[in-house]
């Protein structure tokens, strides 16, 4: 393992998975249930020295297309980050809806496990959105839970909870 990276260096690299399942709102107010297929890019970026913090990270992509779709329902861009003096994971990301997403947690090195959070109004773990989703679908938590597996894969689950 890259300890320069910590936990983040079992994502180097491409994943590809078709086992997802996403809740979402409905033009009518319901909700839908959609299986999909996501492409995950993960490509070291080094170290970032800003007066003396010094984190080390992954640049990163995701695109998402419901199974049978050829045009993606859901993309985003941004970094994943390793603190190695304070030990805390920090997941920053932008999405074309109009939402911008800091997470973070500690974390240790050695975890096949790890917690990252979100809150509408926090000042150091928040989200941000443009004024329409913040007026009609505004997003006040995100949580996701990283799980590695021996195989040396990992899954996710992801809960973004709207105000609407």
């Amino acid at each position: 393992m890259d300890l320069e990276l910590g936990p983040l260096a079992r994502f180097e690299g491409e994943w590809e998975g078709e086992r997802g399942e996403s809740c979402a709102p409905t033009e009518e107010a319901g909700i839908e249930h959609n299986r999909y297929k996501e492409l995950m890019a993960f490509e070291p970026l080094g170290l970032v020295k800003y007066h003396q913090q010094k984190v080390y990270g992954l640049r990163y992509r995701t695109k998402a297309w419901e199974l049978g779709h050829e045009l993606p329902f859901h993309e985003e861009v941004g970094y994943w980050l390793w603190v190695p003096k304070t030990q805390r994971v920090v997941r920053c990301f932008v999405t074309p809806h109009g939402i911008a997403t800091i997470a973070g947690s500690a974390v240790s090195v050695d975890v096949n496990r790890f917690e990252l959070s979100s809150e509408l109004g926090s000042d150091t773990y928040g989200i941000c959105s443009n004024q329409f989703l913040n007026e009609k679908f505004q997003t006040v938590r995100y949580d996701l839970k990283i799980i590695f597996h021996n195989d040396e894969s990992f899954s996710y689950e992801e809960e973004s909870v709207l105000k609407i």
